[in-house]
């Protein structure tokens, strides 16, 4: 079996193409970059460039996979679109079934596979404008299983601060990027392990969709969705009235 993953809800992306048969694996990660003059790293086209990479060094074609995993969010409004609309092009044009991954469910995953014992992982991932994408998730990792204790959801600083959390390993970019905006108790309770990557890795979704192949959904790419938890610019500017609608005529 032949299975691409792919993620870029964060501005680091990644992907992986293994076939689980003869066990020649692909991995790469990438950084998007805000920097207009350097199109050539924006998820899109760092996207289309590494999946050929991809496919040329397990030599296989895309009409050769057999599954395709996507992260569905929250995070980067634009970086959820580009890893779904991929998936769903190459899911409609090849006739692929699809497994999707909810963002923070697969950042607990770099806890799961870790060498050290985990039992709880709280997710704070940026979500811009003092406020983080929240989850926590109970880890079992002799079984290999991740189970929702709090969904996915958008909390502003001042939130998070007036909340009770236990103590918990604490994953992704939030708790860094807020430190200083954060109370004392709530930093106490939050532990953070620098060599757990703060963003979502393919090779730990890969891992966990291939051990839990039976219990996992298969989708087609119609019912494949976004889990946006904010609007865009755009429409966040609207809301506050940043941004006028156009006069109607």
């Amino acid at each position: 079996m032949i299975i691409l993953t792919v993620e870029t809800s964060t501005p680091t992306g990644s992907l992986s193409l293994v076939d689980t048969k003869t066990q020649v694996e692909f991995h790469k990660s990438w950084s998007r970059t805000n920097n207009k003059s350097q199109a050539k790293n924006s998820h899109s086209e760092a996207l289309t460039i590494i999946f050929q990479e991809a496919l040329n060094h397990l030599k296989a074609s895309p009409n050769k996979i057999d599954l395709l995993v996507s992260t569905i969010g929250p995070g980067s409004f634009t970086g959820i679109r580009v890893a779904i609309n991929f998936i769903k092009t190459l899911s409609f044009t090849c006739d692929i079934p699809i497994i999707q991954v909810n963002s923070l469910k697969a950042l607990s995953l770099n806890a799961l596979y870790s060498p050290q014992a985990i039992s709880t992982v709280t997710c704070l991932q940026n979500a811009q404008k003092n406020s983080v994408f929240f989850a926590q998730y109970s880890l079992d990792q002799n079984k290999g299983l991740c189970s929702e204790l709090l969904s996915p959801r958008l909390i502003t600083i001042q939130q998070l601060n007036e909340s009770s959390i236990q103590p918990t390993l604490c994953l992704g970019d939030g708790l860094n990027i807020y430190s200083d905006f954060l109370d004392e108790g709530i930093k106490n309770s939050l532990l953070c392990k620098p060599q757990l990557n703060a963003h979502p890795q393919t090779p730990f979704i890969h891992q966990y969709v291939h051990n839990n192949l039976e219990s996992l959904k298969k989708i087609r790419w119609p019912d494949l969705s976004p889990l946006y938890l904010k609007g865009s610019e755009a429409e966040e500017n609207q809301k506050r009235g940043l941004l006028k609608p156009l006069p109607q005529f």
